[in-house]
């Protein structure tokens, strides 16, 4: 991860931060003199804190993981200084099960082991990029005790990039990018969102694995900034059901670094559109196997109602260049080559980002391995088509609930095969058993609940 440099003096205490199967982001607080005891020996963690389900602290049936058996919080990187929280610092953290190293469920390890398997194989290289998009809100005084989106009040009833939603909330924006940057995590830019009190903020991309902890640590930023304001920033999928809902777009690209014969890179035999052989069939897998990959990026039973024809949420699997409506956008700026990179706009912020980018890079290798080509790009917009047209111009809509994704998953044998081996089967059945349940549980009487969690 980046490195914050030592925290400052005055930090009395360090937050282990991890996220579970649920998305959720949970964490442990160690008084900075047990630091170096704790880098040594770790923390205890019971190893249900895998298969915990997000309505209550339960285990889910079927996930493998109960009450048995405990595994070691290690910290990772440096701490980093909480610009909103002087007294605390932070630490990402990998799971370990001792005396054995890391833990078969550690997401991290996961992510880690499977960025390993694509450089050993094929010699790939990763950049990775996210758009945080969150919706502002004021908190009713009345309903204080309240915690759904009926007792919030957006902040502003603006449109996309409206000035006047940028100025009237920057005392809140500023400070989050400050807080971003003073944390060491580059910050591309931010605006105001479609949706009532709905932002975006986009910050820089990295490696994989490094990618993954400073969005961690971005969703901190921005929704305990945002407390400390008297505000609510809620990463929730669709948190009004009449406006926007909110995703975290996914922009990718990779490079190939083995060196042909004659001693260029392979990486710079660009075809159309600026993709190399390699890109295109990464690609390839990802939009072939995108039903049953949905349940990682997606991986919420109310990330699907974001997810509706001429919400730009990418409804139907098609791909396209610069195209909103399509799930994977290609992103190309003429004259900026090493601009070029693919957004998966099916992602959002209820995602372990470490397991979902274990399973998106695990869906390209089998493009790659099974030599995929993209199919034209889809120049049109989808939206536009009643489902019967759609459905005749052979347009394939996209799993429209958990269910349905879990569903598309189940038949797709060559991914699941493959996420044994980069995700393991373990930390699979675990994160299956926990979504599985939430499909099986939740109905639309569950907006208060993942509302508060998110």
């Amino acid at each position: 991860m980046s490195e914050g440099g030592e925290p400052d003096p005055g930090a009395r205490f360090l937050r282990l931060l991890w996220c579970d199967s649920a998305g959720l982001r949970r964490c442990k607080v160690i008084p900075m003199a047990e630091l170096e005891s704790t880098i040594q020996k770790g923390l205890g963690l019971t190893k249900a804190c895998m298969a915990c389900q997000i309505w209550a602290d339960t285990c889910a049936p079927g996930a493998g993981l109960g009450a048995l058996g405990e595994v070691r919080l290690m910290p990772v990187g440096n701490p980093i200084q909480l610009p909103w929280h002087p007294q605390h610092a932070i630490c990402l953290t990998s799971l370990h099960d001792p005396p054995g190293g890391q833990w078969s469920c550690c997401p991290r390890a996961a992510l880690a082991r499977t960025i390993k398997q694509a450089v050993d194989a094929h010699g790939l290289e990763f950049h990775v990029g996210f758009e945080t998009e969150l919706h502002l809100s004021r908190r009713q005084v009345a309903d204080a005790q309240r915690s759904g989106p009926d007792s919030c009040t957006a902040v502003d009833n603006s449109l996309y990039a409206d000035s006047l939603a940028l100025d009237a909330m920057s005392p809140v924006l500023d400070t989050m990018a400050e807080s971003l940057e003073r944390m060491g995590i580059g910050l591309v830019q931010f605006h105001a969102e479609s949706g009532s009190g709905q932002f975006e903020v986009v910050t820089q991309h990295a490696s994989p694995l490094i990618a993954a902890d400073q969005l961690l640590l971005t969703r901190e930023a921005l929704t305990q900034v945002a407390a400390r304001k008297g505000f609510r920033a809620s990463l929730h999928p669709k948190p009004h059901a009449a406006g926007a809902g909110s995703g975290c777009h996914c922009h990718i690209s990779l490079r190939h670094q083995v060196e042909g014969e004659d001693g260029e890179s392979e990486a710079m035999h660009k075809g159309a559109l600026g993709l190399t052989d390699w890109s295109r069939a990464f690609f390839a897998g990802m939009l072939a196997h995108l039903p049953g990959l949905m349940v990682f990026t997606m991986p919420s039973y109310h990330s699907y109602l974001r997810m509706q024809p001429g919400a730009w949420s990418g409804a139907y699997r098609v791909w396209g260049e610069q195209n909103k409506e399509a799930p994977l956008r290609l992103c190309t700026l003429e004259g900026f080559p090493e601009m070029t990179n693919m957004e998966l706009k099916s992602m959002d912020s209820t995602t372990n980002p470490y397991i979902a980018l274990a399973a998106v890079i695990t869906a390209g290798l089998l493009g790659i391995t099974k030599q995929m080509d993209l199919p034209h790009p889809y120049q049109e917009d989808p939206s536009h088509l009643s489902p019967d047209d759609a459905a005749a111009a052979g347009l394939e809509a996209l799993p429209n609930s958990l269910a349905a994704a879990l569903e598309a998953l189940d038949h797709d044998k060559d991914l699941l095969e493959a996420l044994e081996q980069t995700v393991g089967a373990e930390l699979l059945q675990a994160f299956l058993g926990v979504r599985k349940a939430e499909a099986k549980h939740f109905d639309s009487e569950a907006d208060a609940i993942l509302y508060q969690r998110y």
